[in-house]
Parts: structure tokens; C-alpha cells; sequence
């Protein structure tokens, strides 16, 4: 089920979910999955910086609480470790967000050059906290083993959020 949705929120009419007022909603099984494969999705694509900066890194909070939920424990202690640092730095996402305005539509950039020499020390311990998250979905201590657990035990009520946003 989990390999089924990962494609499909990012497809119509699931894509549109993250465009409702109550996005993230926790309460929602579908939002929870949803939110969890955009950090997974990324954090493998565009590393931890990336994720930060794009639109999912917005919510840095309910993706711990997702975690939390989860009882995946380990990985929300690592994003908690991380938001420290974002805090010890006086970076935010707004801030990170806010050096994209000089930039083209699918210009090539790196995290250094786009936010120069002044974020390299908060790049560097991001990244090092970073490396203590799981490798992949199937790697030992994965949030997404739970997380499959998680939509077998929800899978009504997923399927009932599915059909009411027509997917």
C-alpha cells in the first residue's frame, strides 16, 4: 500500500491534499502518510538541506510529530537535533525560502551558493546530525516499516479519504 500511495500523492487529484486548509492534518492517515513520504521523498533526492529549504521543510514541526506518532522514535529525535540547530543559527525556512527570489525556474544551484558563505557552518552540522537518519526505507531502524503497519491498521479510513477526493 505505502509503494502504491508514494506514487500517487504526487499525481492528480491526491497532489491537490497538500492545498487544503487543514494541510498537514495528523488526524488524517492519508496527510500522515503523505507528509512522510515528502520528507522521505526529499531527503533522497535532495539530501536534508533540501528538504529544509523546498516547501515540504515548511513543516519541520508536524513531520517530528508525525515521527512521534509513529513511535519512530529515533528519527524524530534526529529532526528535533536538527531544528535546534535552525534555532542556534536564526535560520528559518522563511529564510531559507526567501534567497530562492533571485533564481530561475530550474536553475542549478548549490545550498552554499544560494545562501552564501554565512550558512556553511549551520550546513555542516545539519548535514553531520543528518547522517543519523535511516539510509533508506528498508534499512534497519526505517520509520517506514511502522509506517506500513500503520496503513494496514488505517486502511478503512484511507480508502474512504481516497474516495472522497476522487482518487
Amino acid at each position: 500500500m505505502l509503494d502504491d500511495l508514494a506514487v500517487r500523492i504526487y499525481e492528480e487529484p491526491l497532489l491537490h491534499i497538500r492545498n487544503a486548509p487543514e494541510w498537514p492534518s495528523l488526524t488524517n492517515p492519508l496527510h500522515l502518510t503523505a507528509l512522510l513520504v515528502d520528507f522521505d521523498t526529499e531527503v533522497a533526492i535532495n539530501g536534508i538541506l533540501g528538504f529544509l529549504e523546498n516547501s515540504s521543510g515548511a513543516h519541520l514541526d508536524k513531520t517530528i510529530d508525525a515521527f512521534i506518532a509513529l513511535g519512530a522514535h529515533d528519527t524524530a529525535e534526529v529532526l528535533q537535533r536538527i531544528r535546534e540547530v535552525l534555532r542556534k543559527h536564526g535560520v528559518s525556512h522563511q529564510k531559507l525560502r526567501s534567497d530562492f527570489k533571485n533564481t530561475s525556474q530550474y536553475e542549478i544551484t548549490s545550498f552554499s551558493k544560494l545562501h552564501g558563505a554565512s550558512l556553511n557552518e549551520f550546513a555542516q552540522e545539519v548535514c553531520a546530525i543528518a547522517d543519523l537518519l535511516y539510509s533508506d526505507r528498508t534499512s534497519q531502524g526505517s520509520p517506514f516499516l511502522r509506517l506500513e503497519v500503520y496503513l494496514e491498521e488505517h486502511a478503512s479510513e484511507i480508502q474512504s479519504e481516497l474516495s472522497r477526493v476522487g482518487s
